[in-house]
């Protein structure tokens, strides 16, 4: 099955098109026949390969262990939280905050970098529990 037949390939092309247009439903297959035209199938298979290449080249030079990537994982979603669910420009605007907080704070003191940017984080939902971008979702308030 190609990526286009897939439901991975339909999200794909809702998400660039336009939900309620009229006729979209009749007009599916022949956007779908475009995009499998364009190789869609090949591009992803080029870039999974591209990106596993890279991680096969720089497993020996970094080390790999079950737990990477946890610290990330962990400031990505402080991040998340602090600039609002479903807000880009809310996760922009927190992810240059969170790490302006964590470069001070590592140059302060750095024992407490880590405290310091969950302090943050508990500061901004206490002054905006939806985040600095957040949207007010009635049916959840």
């Amino acid at each position: 099955m190609s990526l286009v037949d897939s439901p991975q390939g339909v999200s794909l092309v809702d998400s660039h098109c336009h939900l309620d247009s009229p006729g979209l439903v009749e007009r599916l297959p022949e956007v779908l026949a475009r995009a499998k035209a364009a190789g869609i199938d090949r591009m992803v298979t080029i870039a999974v390969g591209l990106a596993a290449l890279a991680g096969t080249m720089m497993a020996p030079v970094t080390g790999v262990q079950p737990a990477m990537g946890a610290e990330i994982l962990t400031f990505a979603f402080v991040v998340v939280v602090i600039g609002g669910l479903g807000s880009f420009w809310g996760v922009v605007l927190a992810a240059l905050i969170v790490g302006v907080v964590r470069g001070l704070t590592a140059y302060a003191y750095p024992p407490a970098t880590e405290a310091a940017v969950y302090a943050l984080m508990v500061l901004v939902l206490l002054l905006r529990p939806r985040g600095l971008f957040g949207e007010h979702i009635a049916r959840f308030e």
